[in-house]
């Protein structure tokens, strides 16, 4: 971890000098990297070229950089709540801070990780019964299967 998180650095001080936070998420920084993991590298700055996303290949390791303004950053917060998938709020809040200008890493990182450990939000019993609904309907077509290929499918998205 501790050569993931020396390149993330390198990383973010190289291609971002204007960052005011980044974090290193992803299995890097839970301590699960494997030989093909990449490093998980989310940049806020104050504006452009915020939001952005970009795929690369820095020191020897593939990097995947989230850049974010606030506004962009509480905005995908919000579109995984809504779809009940953590996926930014395990990227900030289970993360290692690489850089912090202003507190805002550290309070970003303490929020994001108490959001997922709160939870989505209880369902309303009319979103319960649509998802009961399709779990049976889905339970039904997996039965009535013709074939491994639908089977196969049917069972994935179960």
């Amino acid at each position: 971890m501790e050569d993931g998180v020396k390149v993330a650095r390198e990383l973010v001080a190289e291609r971002f000098p204007e960052a005011r936070a980044a974090w290193l998420g992803g299995s890097v920084a839970r301590g699960m990297a494997t030989a093909t993991s990449d490093l998980d590298v989310t940049v806020l700055l104050a504006g452009a070229p915020a939001p952005m996303r970009e795929s690369l290949e820095y020191c020897g390791w593939p990097v995947e950089v989230f850049v974010h303004s606030d506004a962009s950053l509480a905005h995908f917060r919000d579109k995984d709540q809504q779809r009940r998938q953590p996926t930014m709020m395990r990227l900030v809040g289970e993360s290692v801070v690489l850089l912090d200008t202003d507190g805002s890493g550290v309070r970003l990182r303490e929020a994001c990780l108490a959001e997922v450990q709160a939870g989505p939000a209880a369902l309303a019993d009319t979103e319960l019964g649509l998802l009961r609904y399709r779990v049976t309907d889905l339970l039904e077509d997996l039965i009535g299967a013709a074939d491994n290929d639908i089977r196969t499918v049917v069972a994935s998205v179960l």
